[in-house]
């Protein structure tokens, strides 16, 4: 078969705005074909390209369809305490900017304008923040699509909670709300893949931290039918809310009609080993309980913070973490049974929903370990000068290493997954 190659043509040059123009000027399912090839540092780096390109990547990045290539959580850091880091490496730096994302597998921090302060996040869930707004109304915010979604205001709180904490008040904005109120909150879902999603807030009442809920249906929050508080995390997983109580007991609830039903309700007793770890303790000490998720199993994250002068008697004692103590729930047996090594997985804990890393899935993270930052600086622990307990512990050799130069950091950063979790 005689194949003849067509005679080439003589092109005359283009200018090089040409050449740009033509890129920026791509069709929308053309771009979103090449982005969806794209993990989402490329997509966030695209995205600021220029407009034709910024509505591109939001249509893909709030698309049902999209899968996140990179699972590796992101540093969300407020630019007061990232200002004193301007020797890091910035992408599109702002001096305006709201707030600073940071990515770990490149060890580089994105700038962000919004439109707002960002000064409260509560928690991150399902790629979003959930911020404490300035007028006492939380609401939920994508750093990647810039996407704002309100919830409803603390003032639809149950009617007990508001008439014995909040009488004294006229609670319309947050400067007014109880010192500690808000302790931690999550997503049932994530909100472009799932109209009929539920907020859960962790909230402290009367010395006490119990959960409410609103559903996205509702308009309104409500009240969990606790037995446990006071409550110490919450995740989500195969729809269903499970909550760890102080004790270490577990309460689950079916969220997948939107309205909670309750599941079980697990008396399990505190680990052995930790509450003798406990007993050898010399100083002051703080301890903070974790669900995480892993491969189908649940895990019980104990974490250990001592008390320390790093500073002199002259200051209050910073607390700094010593040692976390992992185990899994078996069901059968109604007992936590304690994990020795991670394998390939590394945790990330903090106001966000606790989650795990495959590091088959990302290389920057370390296997078997356990990233964290700080997150009980409500319980009027906040270290002398800002300084916080960030960090990244190895359960093997029980090291301690840094992933963030300590500085006076306030209000504390917060891991953000990417995309859907």
């Amino acid at each position: 078969m005689k194949v003849e190659l067509a005679k080439s043509r003589k092109v005359q040059p283009r200018s090089q705005n040409y050449e740009l123009r033509k890129h920026y000027e791509l069709p929308n399912h053309i771009l979103e074909s090449i982005f969806r090839r794209l993990c989402s540092i490329d997509i966030f780096r695209a995205k600021a390209s220029c407009p034709s390109w910024n509505s591109a990547a939001k249509s893909l990045l709030t698309s049902k369809s999209h899968i996140c290539l990179s699972k590796t959580p992101w540093l969300v850091i407020h630019p007061k305490e990232f200002g004193q880091q301007k020797r890091g490496k910035i992408y599109n730096d702002n001096v305006d900017a709201s707030v600073y994302i940071k990515n770990l597998e490149e060890n580089m921090a994105y700038s962000l304008r919004l439109e707002f302060e960002l000064n409260c996040c509560i928690g991150s869930s399902h790629g979003w923040l959930i911020v404490a707004g300035s007028e006492a109304t939380p609401f939920l915010l994508n750093p990647f699509t810039l996407a704002a979604i309100q919830l409803p205001p603390i003032i639809d709180f149950p009617l007990d909670v508001r008439i014995k904490k909040f009488a004294a008040y006229n609670v319309n904005s947050k400067s007014q709300l109880p010192e500690g109120f808000w302790v931690k909150a999550i997503m049932t879902s994530d909100p472009c893949a799932n109209n009929n999603y539920s907020v859960i807030l962790i909230f402290a009442r009367e010395n006490l931290r119990r959960i409410a809920y609103s559903n996205n249906r509702d308009g309104s929050w409500s009240e969990l039918d606790g037995k446990h508080a006071s409550y110490q995390d919450v995740i989500c997983h195969g729809n269903q809310l499970y909550a760890l109580s102080s004790e270490g007991s577990i309460e689950t609830w079916d969220f997948q009609e939107g309205c909670p039903e309750k599941c079980m309700d697990i008396h399990l007793p505190f680990p052995k080993k930790s509450l003798d770890k406990e007993k050898s303790f010399e100083k002051d000490f703080i301890r903070t309980l974790y669900l995480v998720e892993m491969g189908g199993e649940i895990l019980l994250v104990v974490r250990y913070a001592c008390s320390h002068r790093r500073y002199g008697h002259s200051h209050p004692p910073v607390y700094e973490t010593q040692i976390f103590h992992v185990y899994k729930l078996n069901f059968s047996e109604k007992k936590w049974m304690e994990v020795k090594s991670l394998k390939d997985h590394s945790l990330f804990l903090g106001k966000n929903h606790s989650v795990s890393i495959s590091t088959q899935d990302s290389w920057s993270c370390k296997a078997n370990s356990i990233y964290f930052v700080d997150d009980h600086v409500h319980l009027d622990t906040r270290n002398w000068n800002g300084y916080l307990d960030v960090g990244v512990y190895n359960m093997e050799d029980k090291s301690i290493g840094e992933i963030y130069e300590r500085c006076t950091m306030d209000p504390p950063p917060c891991w953000l997954v990417p995309g859907p979790s």
